[in-house]
């Protein structure tokens, strides 16, 4: 397994729709090995979630009609934060990133200094 390279915010790969995997796909060593890496690659920062387009890789793996790691189809009730969470990675991975959701900018901020001056809550390391 590997740590794959994250795409950062401006790179055209973010902005470029994923092709879906065909189901007999998915069992490949090819994709095994991409979902083990996005896995790691996932922890190693600390995500939620992750998608392809982020890799720079365009193959669509997860999404709310998914296939498992061995192909099967699987369906999924989202809810709250797995539901934000969901529709964030499904954006990447249809080239729409998170401001392209925002009507108003003027609120965009790191999360630890919304969480101090907009939730008045403070860093741990305060």
């Amino acid at each position: 397994m590997a740590i794959l390279k994250v795409a950062r915010l401006g790179h055209p790969v973010l902005r470029r729709p994923a092709s879906p995997v065909p189901p007999e796909e998915v069992r490949t060593p090819e994709i095994q090995r991409l979902i083990d890496d996005m896995i790691e690659t996932m922890r190693e920062y600390d995500g939620a979630g992750l998608a392809s387009n982020q890799v720079h890789t365009l193959k669509q793996i997860v999404r709310l009609q998914c296939l498992d790691r061995a192909g099967q189809p699987v369906d999924v009730v989202a809810k709250e934060f797995f539901a934000r969470f969901i529709q964030h990675e499904t954006d990447h991975l249809n080239g729409v990133v998170y401001l392209d959701r925002m009507p108003d900018l003027s609120t965009l901020s790191h999360i630890a200094e919304w969480n101090k001056h907009w939730l008045g809550l403070r860093e741990q390391n305060d």
